[in-house]
């Protein structure tokens, strides 16, 4: 027994074939305004083989710290107000030639009496194996694929947006500190409100002096979902080999689907 498995672990070593992220998304989020029943969302096969995808609708919390809990267990997702049963889809599986394009349709069906807020959930895209990925154990070949995978937000809006965002222990952290040797801001983010936000963080600075601002760095995709209040420690890094003196000007704003909307501005002085 013992040697049959030492066999099977090395030919798994071997034989490992990992994919290659390979599927072009768009809109990258989808939001269903109150008066919104459908939307179409946009992939491309950007290899060079046909690949072949299953389309599910799964539910996803985010962390407390960011990043994205893939299987909540009963508790923790009690902290989210689910989409999932309220959209429909189509297709739920596609294959795809290199270069083609495919239009999936999501529509949405609010239940009566739905409370206000914002609802959730994600759109998931695994591709599948090829079919000619036999397993071979006759000549002790074993052959595994490795299913890649992407994954998108669906919102379902029961109210207009509102959001309200302020920011929090602004640190100016030198570049002999910092963990890519860049000068960096470091940030919290709160939230409040029924609403999850997503956006870019732009740093603008100008001398003591006078001049205009200038852009000096920025951090895009930045999201704090509805069932979290804060992100915490977040870092933007300055196009400048040090800190510099001068005003420093933080803001968080919104992409198109916030009607670029500005959540919070903050201004300090670095001297």
């Amino acid at each position: 027994m013992l040697k049959l498995w030492f066999t099977g672990f090395f030919v798994l070593m071997i034989w490992v074939q990992v994919a290659q992220a390979s599927l072009m998304i768009t809109p990258k989020r989808v939001i269903f305004e109150p008066r919104d029943r459908a939307e179409v969302v946009n992939v491309v096969n950007d290899s060079n083989q046909t690949k072949t995808y299953r389309i599910d609708l799964i539910n996803m919390l985010q962390k407390y710290g960011g990043g994205l809990i893939v299987k909540p267990n009963k508790k923790q997702l009690q902290q989210l107000n689910s989409a999932k049963r309220m959209i429909r889809f189509s297709p739920r599986q596609m294959t795809l030639a290199p270069g083609q394009a495919q239009k999936i349709r999501i529509g949405v069906r609010r239940p009566a009496g739905l409370s206000s807020g914002e609802y959730r959930t994600h759109m998931l895209f695994t591709e599948l194996p090829p079919p000619n990925l036999i397993t071979k154990q006759n000549d002790a070949k074993i052959q595994l694929h490795i299913l890649m995978s992407f994954s998108i937000p669906i919102f379902v809006r029961a109210t207009d947006f509102k959001a309200k965002v302020d920011m929090e222990h602004v640190i100016f952290v030198p570049n002999k500190l910092s963990s890519n040797g860049k000068p960096q801001i470091q940030f919290d983010l709160k939230r409040s409100g029924e609403f999850g936000v997503n956006g870019r963080v732009d740093v603008y600075w100008r001398s003591l002096d006078s001049g205009n601002y200038r852009n000096v760095g920025f951090f895009n995709n930045v999201a704090i979902y509805r069932e979290n209040t804060f992100l915490k420690n977040n870092r933007v890094n300055l196009e400048m080999p040090t800190l510099k003196k001068g005003y420093y000007k933080l803001v968080y704003k919104g992409g198109k689907a916030f009607n670029n909307q500005v959540f919070v501005k903050k201004s300090f002085v670095y001297k």
